[in-house]
């Protein structure tokens, strides 16, 4: 298992698979604020970003977090949560129709 996962992209990603998975799997992500990665990674998360490009700062962020197991025991629990939470206040009001497939006779086929 991964201590800590690093997103550090340069371009503009609109939703991040590879924000949203560690995090889910209770792993913290050090990732640039570029593209939807600070929409990801808002609130308390905001700390993990870091600007494109700056290695320095990428690199400080990721050895304030090698210990954090020990240092900060909760932290894993609480990305968890953070992004179960994000995750269900986008699904809870996305319409339905952009939740599942369109249908050629605009519902599913009978079984």
């Amino acid at each position: 298992m991964a201590d800590v996962a690093v997103a550090p992209s340069v371009w503009r990603e609109p939703f991040s698979r590879s924000v949203i998975e560690p995090l889910a799997c209770g792993i913290p992500v050090v990732a640039t604020r570029i593209g939807g990665n600070p929409e990801i990674l808002n609130g308390w998360l905001d700390g993990l970003l870091v600007e494109p490009g700056d290695h320095h700062e990428l690199a400080d962020r990721l050895l304030g977090l090698a210990d954090w197991r020990s240092d900060d025991p909760t932290l894993g629990d609480r990305c968890r949560q953070a992004i179960v939470r994000r995750l269900d206040s986008i699904t809870r009001w996305t319409p339905w129709r952009l939740r599942w497939p369109r249908w050629p006779a605009g519902r599913p086929p009978s079984s």
